[in-house]
C-alpha cells in the first residue's frame, strides 16, 4: 500500500483513475487496484458522475462488500 500527504494538493483539482481487479468473487475472494494513476489536472478536463454538494460519510461502510 502506498500513502503520501494530501498538502501538496489542498485547493488543487486531481485526477485518480486506475482499473479494478477481482478474483474468487463468490463468497470471500481478492479486489485490488492495477494501473492507478494520480495527477493533477486543470478545469478543461471533464469530470465523470460529479454530483455538487454530494454529502459523503464520515467512514468507510460495507467493506466486506455483503449487500
Amino acid at each position: 500500500m502506498q500513502q503520501f500527504s494530501a498538502k501538496n494538493f489542498l485547493g488543487k483539482r486531481v485526477c485518480f483513475s486506475g482499473f479494478v481487479k477481482t478474483q474468487d468473487i463468490t463468497g470471500k475472494g481478492q479486489v485490488w487496484l492495477d494501473n492507478v494513476n494520480f495527477q493533477e489536472v486543470n478545469y478543461n478536463t471533464p469530470t465523470t458522475e460529479f454530483i455538487p454538494n454530494e454529502v459523503f460519510p464520515d467512514y468507510p461502510k460495507n467493506l466486506s462488500f455483503e449487500e
